[in-house]
């Protein structure tokens, strides 16, 4: 007859994982929702009687172009005196459109720019 039994020996590697297993079945899906599920929709509503136009809208007035003060003369491109060889120097000056035309109103009229000769 064999011995008694000894001590447990030292565990060796551990071996390569097996093939998978089979997935299990589908859970069940669970409760809808609080409301249930959405109906279908009911036929379209007739449509109401046509109201009475409003009036109409007011025309805008028309608005002319308007020019501004025209702007202090710029300093000459060179001295202003002039010798019998050379031509004198030039300045210029601006203005600005104030109110611009709307609504069809007309456009300015005249220049926005001057250039003058140093006197």
């Amino acid at each position: 007859p064999p011995g008694p039994r000894g001590p447990r020996g030292w565990n060796g590697p551990r071996g390569a994982p097996g093939p998978r297993g089979q997935t299990g079945a589908i859970g069940h899906r669970g409760a809808t929702g609080a409301t249930g599920a959405r109906g279908s929709t009911g036929p379209q509503g007739h449509r109401g009687a046509r109201g009475t136009p409003g009036a109409p809208a007011p025309v805008p007035p028309k608005i002319d172009c308007k020019w501004g003060h025209w702007l202090e003369w710029e300093a000459c491109t060179k001295s202003c005196r002039a010798d019998k060889h050379s031509e004198g120097g030039k300045r210029r000056r601006e203005r600005p459109v104030e109110v611009y035309p709307e609504d069809g109103g007309s456009g300015c009229v005249g220049v926005s720019l001057m250039i003058g000769v140093c006197a």
